[in-house]
């Protein structure tokens, strides 16, 4: 069954070509093109086009479906090119000529469009939950070893000290920051795009109001041009978002391979959370850790991919559209994916020890000493001087005390932890 069908019999090449993989990716829209079509009905009932009657046996299918489209073996039959179709073909199967009328006033554009929006807000808001309950674990983490100090480094050279727990809730604040995006791009799909219909508006005198407050949105796309207009550009801006936090996931995965090194040594796993050489039977690799990395550098392809699909086009609807959808739910399973295994490999970090009498590390309380001379009266100039001339001898074994916040001693992780919950507030 087809929306557009006139009675015609069309190329069975064409209909697979342009159908694609429409009948896969519809199935996560399909709770959400019920919802959108439960509150269109409502807004018909409530301007005259549908009776009490009617409205009601459209409120018991749509329900019925409701159902049917959430059990996990659901598939749409090979008969329907998407969900809307089979949607429409189950309510006229069951209530005949009421259930034609489920389309009155509205297009399958703005269909599309108001189950997106939906489930976009859906998958949203679950995802900052996520984002900020890693971002409050790392704050909790870097709590527990605020006082396990590892060489910080700059250019790849060893440079000033560090801290496990510096370095953990560094990568907390980073996902507030991301949160700030993610939050943009929910409040982009918090607008109602239903009776836009395809592109131009409705000519019947719906309640676009109405059906706004009915699906939860708290605002709605004014004009139907800009709604088509938004296309590609809503998916790019939550492909972007999620990239963002990849980005963070990516770079704190990053950190854990290196620091996992023999070389470095300043974690450890447990051995079950690593994997093993066919060949080398001392091997502990941290392929999760690899994964993170090359998933999160997947996502940044993603905001690029939609954006050459849908940059040159006109104003008004195009077919290339429909291609958006399956880089839009690959963004969207793969930081669903990796923010799960951060949660679950975080909490099992173990610090290791530092000696930092080892060679390796001379030079790195160079700022720490010459601090100590400024603080004796010497001019700053004059102690960066003579600490860089001098071999000392005094052999340090931890950063002298701190007090401002961001240091060492200070790491403001309360002040962190209320960035995570304000952004996701």
């Amino acid at each position: 069954m087809k929306l557009w069908d006139k009675g015609t019999i069309g190329s069975t090449e064409v209909h697979a070509f342009t159908v694609g993989n429409d009948r896969e990716t519809d199935r996560r829209l399909a709770p959400f093109d019920v919802v959108a079509s439960l509150a269109h009905c409502r807004m018909l009932t409530q301007i005259g086009l549908l009776t009490e009657t009617e409205f009601t046996q459209l409120e018991n299918g749509l329900n019925r479906l409701s159902n049917e489209v959430q059990q996990p073996d659901f598939s749409i039959p090979e008969a329907f090119e998407d969900i809307h179709s089979y949607l429409e073909f189950k309510l006229t199967e069951w209530y005949g000529e009421t259930g034609k009328k489920v389309h009155t006033a509205r297009s399958r554009n703005d269909q599309v469009l108001t189950a997106l929006h939906l489930y976009l807000k859906h998958e949203l808001t679950v995802l900052q939950t996520k984002i900020s309950d890693l971002g409050l674990l790392l704050c909790d983490k870097a709590v527990i070893h605020q006082s396990d100090f590892i060489p910080g480094y700059t250019h790849t050279q060893v440079a000033m000290p560090s801290s496990i727990g510096m370095w953990l809730s560094a990568y907390a604040e980073c996902l507030a920051d991301d949160l700030q995006l993610v939050k943009t791009a929910y409040q982009l799909t918090d607008q109602n795009p239903l009776g836009t219909a395809a592109g131009y508006g409705s000519t019947f005198a719906i309640d676009r109001v109405f059906t706004t407050e009915q699906m939860g949105f708290s605002d709605m796309k004014i004009n139907p041009i800009a709604a088509q207009l938004n296309r590609g550009k809503l998916e790019q801006t939550v492909a972007f978002a999620l990239s963002q936090v990849g980005m963070t996931l990516g770079k704190l995965a990053n950190d854990c391979v290196w620091m996992l090194c023999q070389n470095t040594a300043f974690i450890a796993f447990p051995e079950t959370l690593t994997t093993g050489s066919s060949i080398m039977p001392h091997k502990k690799n941290p392929d999760v850790f690899e994964l993170v990395r090359a998933k999160a550098n997947q996502l940044s392809a993603i905001p690029a991919e939609i954006g050459a699909i849908s940059r040159n086009l006109i104003s008004g609807y195009h077919r290339d559209f429909q291609l958006l959808k399956e880089p839009l739910f690959k963004a969207i399973d793969t930081t669903h994916s990796i923010l799960d295994m951060m949660a679950f490999m975080m909490p099992q970090l173990i610090a290791q020890p530092i000696d930092f009498t080892e060679e390796r590390y001379s030079g790195i309380f160079s700022v720490d000493q010459v601090a100590n001379l400024v603080q004796q009266g010497v001019s700053f100039r004059e102690a960066y001087g003579t600490v860089g001339k001098l071999v000392s001898s005094e052999v340090q074994t931890k950063p002298f005390p701190t007090t401002h916040i961001g240091s060492l001693d200070e790491l403001g992780i309360d002040l962190i932890r209320l960035k995570l919950g304000k952004t996701n507030g």
